[in-house]
């Protein structure tokens, strides 16, 4: 436990060192581009950020942001375990799927904002738009998973391995859960990211996009890295937070074990 403590302080030390170095790289290039509207120092980045800290709008517009990423996330995560579940156990539906999911990975997501927008509201298009992007992500995790199991452990329990819920909950979930882990933290990941670009094309009033586009309407530059940074914080939080279970259900279990 503490050789852990020390490794985890080591690599906190080692990437606030490398923030500090984005800063004055980012310092550097304020100075040399000499343009106060575009690139205003640091001082004044850090000032505006602290700014929108102190703003209730601020928290209005990251509630927004954040309400459109739980939603889209939770749509995916039940729709992509279900069919990576069903194409896991069945090879010829993984092969039905393989054409969908192609599409939904590899076309861009301008044409995906594009096309939602011309059916939908625009309050909904991160939402639909997200969910379509991020299902390809966690359907990969799930299918992977899937596939990985040990038929001897199915077989060991004296259960049926073919699909259906009992059997998917009680042995597949367990056993998939370190794949399906990932996938969802890479989702979280890029599903903040996506959702604030979609909000940004297509102009989505209370959110974090919808606040980007009024400040560079208004060439306040620097309340845009003040807002980037508190994205980036979120993004930070949101990641760090399965490793944090992790380490606390770690610590508690080795707490009790001394009992």
């Amino acid at each position: 436990m503490l050789s852990t403590m020390k490794d985890s302080l080591r690599n906190t030390i080692i990437y606030c060192i490398g923030v500090l170095l984005v800063a004055v790289i980012f310092q550097i290039f304020s100075l040399c581009l000499n343009n106060e509207v575009i690139v205003p120092s640091l001082g004044v980045v850090i000032r505006d950020f602290f700014s929108l800290l102190g703003s209730g709008k601020t928290y209005v517009y990251l509630g927004y942001t954040l309400l459109d990423l739980v939603i889209s996330l939770a749509i995916a995560i039940v729709i992509a375990i279900a069919l990576g579940a069903i194409a896991g156990l069945n090879p010829n539906i993984y092969k039905l799927f393989m054409p969908l999911m192609s599409l939904l990975r590899i076309l861009p997501v301008i044409i995906f904002i594009v096309i939602v927008m011309l059916f939908n509201e625009i309050r909904y298009v991160p939402v639909i738009v997200s969910t379509m992007v991020l299902i390809p992500m966690i359907y990969e995790g799930t299918y992977q998973g899937i596939i990985k199991v040990d038929k001897s452990l199915i077989n060991a329990y004296r259960l049926d391995s073919s699909f259906n819920i009992r059997v998917f909950r009680m042995i597949y979930l367990p056993l998939i859960g370190a794949s399906l882990k990932t996938a969802i933290i890479n989702a979280l990941g890029i599903g903040i990211k996506l959702v604030v670009t979609t909000e940004y094309i297509c102009g989505a009033n209370h959110t974090l996009g919808k606040a980007i586009i009024s400040s560079i309407s208004e060439l306040n530059y620097s309340y845009i890295y003040g807002y980037s940074i508190i994205l980036i914080i979120v993004i930070l939080v949101i990641e760090a937070l399965p490793r944090l279970g992790d380490f606390l259900i770690s610590f508690i279990k080795g707490r009790i074990s001394k009992v």
